[in-house]
């Protein structure tokens, strides 16, 4: 397979890394999945032999494979820089989902407090023990 040439601008890489961390929402397999679609058989910037070098790499090292990999793929296309906003495109919609949601929870709830939203009694939770004997 012939790669393609020019290197993606940050922009480029910025929108390919966001894509894929809002239809990934979690990890696992199919962001994977989606990175070889986007970098190997869209834009052609890998090959199949330089991803599974790069993933191999990942899954030697400690810590979360994919933002190893995220990191990787944006030193080999665009450098420093690259990996900033990579890592800023694949992480940034995750966190911002996160967020929201929890924004939209404690409106709901009027509390940031996640147990106080599934507790009935509103008094002391440690009564219950006593009530069940």
């Amino acid at each position: 397979m012939k790669l393609q040439d020019p290197r993606p601008s940050k922009w480029q890489l910025f929108r390919i890394w966001a894509s894929v961390g809002l239809q990934s929402f979690g990890g696992g397999a199919s962001t994977t999945f989606l990175i070889q679609r986007a970098f190997i058989q869209k834009h052609r910037w890998l090959s199949m032999e330089e991803f599974m070098h790069l993933w191999n790499l990942c899954i030697l090292t400690p810590g979360i494979n994919l933002v190893a990999l995220t990191v990787l793929i944006g030193k080999k296309l665009g450098g420093t820089w690259g990996i900033v906003v990579s890592l800023a495109g694949m992480l940034l919609p995750s966190a911002v989902i996160t967020c929201l949601l929890a924004a939209i929870f404690k409106h709901r709830t009027g509390s940031s407090s996640p147990g106080s939203a599934t507790r009935r009694d509103t008094g002391d939770r440690w009564n219950y023990a006593a009530r069940r004997t």
